[in-house]
């Protein structure tokens, strides 16, 4: 029956830790590119004194450079594995979270913000074709649980921006916190994501 063979085929998914791994890192990565689009003007704002408003332009070129990057990522894995690919580039944004929060000045943050949105761009290619990879009985449902954990994390990091800076006045420590707790699941997922990539090989 359709009903047993959707169970079956959830139950067998929620049980591959690498795909909860792989959402988290597409999460990190879509996320971090979503979030730049909403609080970026703030943020920059904050640090220069002034009103969102006179930065929105830097959003815009965020996502703009974040759209280069998906349409670069595909050559990326002309280069790179899709494991080596996607672990490597959400490595470069958690190090570039860490040098925002850290940095205190506008620059910093519009040029670090600049690099991460290509790097979260360059992730989508090796994320969706990585989760495809679990099986063709399993590829829909895979791709469909990946998904859910990411936008999960997209809520979460939209969330601890918010509050953070509302309790504290700023974003510097939302920016730290989330590059420690990133790391944290890089450690514990990198060699996950790496060996379902070596599995999917032909």
């Amino acid at each position: 029956r359709p009903t047993a063979e959707v169970k079956r085929a959830i139950k067998q998914i929620l049980g591959f830790k690498a795909i909860w791994f792989l959402g988290i890192f597409h999460g990190l990565s879509y996320g971090s590119l979503n979030n730049l689009g909403n609080w970026l003007p703030s943020m920059l704002a904050d640090l220069d004194g002034g009103q969102a408003a006179d930065w929105a332009g830097a959003a815009v070129a965020v996502l703009l450079l974040g759209a280069f990057g998906r349409a670069f990522g595909g050559r990326l894995l002309g280069w790179w594995s899709r494991g080596r690919g996607v672990t490597l580039a959400v490595l470069a944004i958690l190090i570039l979270y860490l040098i925002m929060g850290l940095a205190g000045q506008k620059y910093a943050l519009l040029g670090g913000a600049m690099l991460m949105a290509l790097a979260c761009g360059s992730t989508y290619g090796g994320v969706f074709t990585l989760s495809a990879s679990a099986g063709a009985a399993y590829a829909a449902t895979a791709m469909g649980v990946m998904n859910t954990i990411g936008n999960l994390v997209n809520v979460g990091l939209t969330l601890v921006f918010g509050y953070v800076r509302q309790y504290t006045g700023e974003f510097s420590l939302s920016l730290i916190a989330v590059s420690v707790l990133g790391m944290v699941c890089w450690l514990a997922g990198r060699k996950l994501i790496l060996e379902m990539d070596e599995r999917s090989r032909p």
